[in-house]
C-alpha cells in the first residue's frame, strides 16, 4: 500500500532537505544526491557526471533504500550489494524514524553506503589542479578500494 499524501509530504521534506544539505554548493556539479519514492520504499541515489558521457549527462548510483513496514512502524534499511541486489543492513536493520535511518547510512563504518568516497571528493575539490590525480590514478584507487571492500565483505565485517 502506498503512502498517504500527508506521509509523502513529510517524507519528501525530510529526504529532500537531507539531499540538499549533504554536499556543499560548490561541489553540486561533481556529486549530488537524489531520491525516489516507490510504494512503501524510498531509494537514495548518488548523482555524478558520466565518466565518458557528453557534457551535462549524469549517472545515478543506488546508495540506500528504506522500506516502511506499517505493521511494525519501522523503516527497514537496505544497501546495494555488488550483485545489484538490495540486502538488509544487519548492523542496524531498522529504525523508528526516517531521520534515524538517514543517520545510520551517514555513520556506517563499513562503507556499505555513501561514506566510501565522499570525503575524497571533498578533498580533491579543494586541491590545486597540479596535485589532482589523473584518470588512471583515480581508476587504480577505485579498483584498490573495491578489493579492500570486497575482502571486508568476505570476512563478514560488512553484512
Amino acid at each position: 500500500m502506498a503512502f498517504s499524501n500527508e506521509e509523502l509530504g513529510e517524507i519528501d521534506s525530510i529526504i529532500s532537505e537531507w539531499c540538499l544539505n549533504k554536499v556543499p554548493v560548490q561541489l553540486k556539479s561533481k556529486i549530488d544526491y537524489d531520491y525516489e519514492i516507490d510504494g512503501q520504499a524510498v531509494s537514495i541515489f548518488e548523482v555524478r557526471p558520466k565518466w565518458q558521457g557528453s557534457p551535462g549527462e549524469k549517472s545515478r548510483y543506488p546508495v540506500a533504500r528504506f522500506k516502511y513496514v506499517k505493521t511494525s512502524e519501522l523503516w527497514n534499511i537496505y544497501w546495494m550489494r555488488q550483485t545489484g541486489k538490495w540486502q538488509l543492513y544487519e548492523p542496524a536493520e531498522a529504525e523508528c524514524s526516517l531521520e534515524g535511518a538517514l543517520t545510520v547510512i551517514e555513520t556506517d563504518q563499513f562503507g556499505c553506503f555513501l561514506a566510501r568516497d565522499l570525503e575524497q571528493v571533498f578533498r580533491l575539490a579543494s586541491v590545486p589542479a597540479e596535485h589532482k590525480m589523473t584518470k588512471t590514478q583515480v581508476k587504480f584507487e577505485k579498483n584498490h578500494h573495491h578489493c579492500r571492500t570486497q575482502r571486508r565483505w568476505q570476512n563478514h565485517i560488512c553484512p
